[in-house]
């Protein structure tokens, strides 16, 4: 991945997120441009849980290109690793995987960036103490 195709998420998306269960979250995500091979990441939004009960929530990270792929990173003071993703080329597609070792429990996860219309991020969470899937379909505002 070259840092124009990782600076084709510069803007902002809307997202809907679902989560094994029933649950899902809807809101709004942007990217924007730190440096010349860094992206932060921030997102806002509504979860309604399958019983009905809705929630305010928010998240930021950083996205940092590496040589064939980028990571994923928590962005909190010091910064911390959450995925190392490889990517590769199918078509005009973007695909790629990382893995998070959140001990005791593992997310792997998958990546595709169909950009400039939009993308999807999809992790599998299993371990002792969670077993769920979270899929997020990102669209262009």
């Amino acid at each position: 991945m070259q840092a124009d195709d990782l600076l084709g998420l510069v803007g902002d998306w809307s997202f809907r997120r679902s989560v094994t269960g029933g649950s899902i979250m809807t809101g709004q995500a942007t990217f924007g441009r730190v440096g010349e091979n860094c992206l932060n990441y921030a997102e806002t939004g509504m979860l309604t849980l399958a019983d009905g009960k809705d929630y305010a929530f928010e998240r930021r990270y950083i996205y940092e290109l590496r040589g064939g792929g980028f990571r994923v990173l928590f962005d909190e003071k010091p910064p911390r690793l959450f995925q190392d993703v490889d990517l590769g080329l199918s078509d005009d597609t973007w695909i790629g995987s990382g893995f998070h070792n959140c001990a005791p429990d593992i997310y792997a996860s998958t990546y595709r960036f169909d950009l400039p219309v939009g993308f999807r991020i999809a992790h599998d969470v299993s371990g002792p103490r969670k077993a769920y899937a979270i899929v997020t379909d990102y669209a262009r505002r």
